[in-house]
Order: C-alpha cells, then structure tokens, then sequence
C-alpha cells in the first residue's frame, strides 16, 4: 500500500567471489523500491548504499575487520526517507593488528610498551608485526618485553619476520667467545 516501509532481509554477497555468478545486486533497494535493505553474510560491517547494509556479527571472529562486533539500530522516519542508522557495539573482544616500524638505535621495547593499548587489555586480542632494524640485543628485549605483556591480553601475538637484525661486531665477539667456552 501507498506509504507502507518497505524493508527486504537477505542473506548474501553484493560481489560473487566464485564462478556462479550469484549475488545481491549492490543497487537492489532501489530497483526493489526498499526503504531499507538488511544483509548478512559478511562478518565485516559495511555500508553498500545508505538503505543497504551488512552490521557485521555480533562477536568478531577474526583480525580481518579490527572492530568489535556489532549490531545496527536502524530508524525509518517513513517511506522514502533516508534511514538513521546507528551502530551497537555488542562484541567482548577486539580482535588488533598493529604494526610497529623501528629505526636503527630506537629501543625496541620502549617502542613496544609506548604501541600497547593502556585499558581492556583482557578483550583484546592482539597481532603486533615488527619491521625495520634492531640490534641483537634489541631482539631479545622486544622478546623478553613481548614475553612479559602476553599474559595481560586475550591473544599476544609477535610476529618478527620484517624485523632485520643490525650487525655488530662487538655482538660477533661476544658470540664467539661464548662459543669458544
């Protein structure tokens, strides 16, 4: 009936990441005259149009989005006006990717301890990926630093393998001497 809302629920992709050629027409509100169009299947929150949109899931399961989970409160004035839409923040955890460059001469866990965030670190779940250059010793105090916060997080992840490690010949001494003992 003339100025009754319109609203569709679906479940699917607007973009077919296979080969059947099956998926939701990203323009489907307005050829389908929606006042609102709700969709699942992603578990990212996205805005296709401003009456189409995924909320996500309710608990982040993965690093993919870097958000909690969430859910949308959606207001329809009326038929044809824009919706009003708000997200709800539903999810406990945060599933954190973070990257941390360091320079020759920076202290590395220095560096470390200024990324980490300062609150809710039990609901978060957290990937840091080192890059750039550390000296040895730089190596084993961003570790023993790593090493130390782990237990303050749901997840600690380190990952080290864009971090290089600075010659030094005193080092190579050092190791060499340990060796010859």
């Amino acid at each position: 009936a003339e100025g009754v809302l319109r609203i569709g629920l679906a479940h699917g992709g607007v973009v077919d990441f296979t080969e059947s050629g099956e998926h939701i027409p990203p323009d489907r509100d307005h050829s389908a005259g929606l006042d609102y169009l709700a969709l699942g299947d992603w578990h990212g929150r996205l805005q296709v149009t401003a009456r189409t949109q995924y909320p996500g899931t309710p608990e982040q399961d993965r690093f993919k989005h870097g958000t909690r989970g969430c859910c949308l409160a959606v207001n329809l004035a009326g038929h044809g006006a824009l919706p009003e839409v708000t997200e709800v923040e539903t999810g406990q955890f945060l599933w954190s990717d973070l990257a941390l460059p360091l320079h020759e001469g920076e202290d590395a866990a220095m560096a470390l301890e200024a990324l980490l965030p300062l609150t809710d670190r039990r609901d978060i779940l957290l990937r840091v990926a080192a890059s750039g250059w550390a000296s040895l010793a730089g190596h084993a105090a961003l570790r023993a630093a790593a090493d130390q916060h782990a237990p303050e997080f749901a997840l600690f992840d380190l990952l080290t393998d864009g971090l290089g490690t600075l010659q030094d010949v005193a080092d190579h001494t050092r190791i060499s001497v340990r060796y010859l003992e």
